[in-house]
């Protein structure tokens, strides 16, 4: 706080005095030199206009003409005579010659008239020059300015450094663990938009955190089951008998092996992006050959479930490989609970695609649909881990449409199983 009302204060202060520097050298360079040379020409018409008079009044009236021009001069008006050394030799030796004479001095300019050629100077002046720069008149000027250079510093300085102390707390609070911890400041000056940015930063890495808190539990609880299980086919394969029973031991184990990479690489594709940044590079898909390629791919896996792709839409614009992963792992959601068939429907609508995927499975409740899309999460023994899968597939699928600023839900399926609609913006 106080070294923010130091810089604020110094900087206004600094700001004056360098302006009325500048402006009063800036006035003797010009305006300075211009009144010079008018009071120049006024001088010179006013001592003319004196010499007249005066050589008018004669010698019996130059007493009281000498006190009228004293009255109305602009400088001083002194006589003298011709010998006095006050006059300097020059002047004395050049006013019988020419007069009125002018010559100028560090003090200004004086004027000396003969009067009818007789010995009596008259000596007008010094005409002094405009004042010049007075450094006393800058130090009174500052004695005033300081005070109010002060306070309006303070005034300037408190509410932003207030803010600014509101925004450290913050941001100490953050380090030291509370990612609960928030700015409150809603101004709309430049603090202002620097909380906002520090509050959004702050809610992003809360979610980040509590997102791979909560991951970690997850894993930790799935990798239990199948370390177990190996642990378990291992003592089995030690018992063996036979080598026939040895090798089904062996199948097991590989089959628990390979459900873990299963999870491995369903993590991968999950925790990216959590460390993705800047916009995904979407382009143009043709929508009925990619959906036709999905489901291509998936035909092996329960053979005898119909799937049936259909919609009117030519495009959709997505990344190409996201969107085939997220079509894959809802198509192969919907086949893992189907009875007989899954359908794949797509339509243009508000400015994007919708693509629905149906099944006549036993469908899910409708307070259990949004938890679905979390990681691991399993509603009911319908979707249980028998039934094949790490956990993760509708969680990806939900991370996918939150990067390309779509959405995805669950609705009913009709009279049983479940739609799960997603919708890929354009944008």
């Amino acid at each position: 706080m106080k070294r923010l009302f130091i810089r604020i204060s110094l900087g206004i202060f600094l700001a004056l005095v360098v302006s009325s520097v500048a402006a009063s050298q800036l006035m003797r360079l010009t305006i300075d030199e211009q009144m010079h040379e008018r009071m120049r020409g006024r001088i010179f018409g006013e001592v003319d206009m004196m010499q007249d008079y005066l050589d008018r009044a004669g010698e019996e009236g130059f007493a009281e003409a000498i006190v009228r021009v004293r009255r109305f001069s602009m400088a001083p008006v002194i006589v003298r005579r011709l010998g006095d050394p006050e006059i300097p030799p020059d002047v004395r030796a050049e006013l019988r010659g020419h007069t009125p004479l002018h010559r100028p001095n560090d003090e200004g300019m004086t004027a000396y008239i003969l009067i009818n050629g007789g010995d009596k100077v008259v000596v007008i002046g010094p005409h002094r020059r405009p004042l010049p720069f007075d450094w006393r008149h800058l130090l009174l000027v500052l004695s005033v300015v300081l005070p109010v250079v002060g306070v309006a510093g303070y005034l300037l300085a408190y509410p932003f450094a207030k803010r600014l102390r509101t925004l450290e707390k913050a941001a100490q609070a953050l380090r030291e663990g509370d990612l609960s911890a928030r700015a409150p400041i809603d101004s709309p000056d430049a603090v202002g938009s620097l909380a906002q940015q520090f509050n959004a930063m702050a809610d992003k890495m809360q979610e980040l955190l509590e997102s791979q808190r909560h991951l970690m539990q997850a894993v930790a609880h799935e990798l239990r089951t199948p370390i177990a299980r190996i642990d378990f086919h291992l003592e089995m394969l030690r018992d063996a008998p036979d080598s026939a029973q040895r090798e089904a031991r062996a199948e097991d184990i590989e089959s628990e092996i390979g459900e873990l990479n299963d999870l491995v690489g369903e993590l991968l594709v999950y925790s990216r992006f959590d460390v993705e940044t800047g916009p995904l590079k979407k382009k143009s898909l043709p929508l009925p050959e990619t959906a036709h390629e999905v489901v291509d791919r998936l035909r092996a896996t329960r053979p005898e479930i119909e799937v049936l792709v259909r919609g009117d839409a030519e495009e959709v614009i997505a990344h190409e490989t996201y969107f085939r992963r997220a079509l894959q792992n809802l198509v192969a959601n919907a086949k893992r609970y189907a009875k007989s068939q899954v359908v794949v429907e797509y339509e243009r609508d508000d400015g994007g695609l919708r693509l629905s995927v149906v099944d006549d499975g036993p469908g899910i409740k409708e307070e259990d649909r949004q938890r679905i899309f979390e990681p691991f999460t399993r509603v009911d023994d319908s979707r249980s881990r028998e039934s094949g899968g790490a956990g993760l597939g509708l969680a990806i699928v939900a991370r996918i449409l939150k990067s390309h600023g779509g959405t995805v839900r669950v609705a009913d399926g009709g009279a049983t199983g479940s739609r799960f609609v997603t919708f890929w913006p354009d944008r």
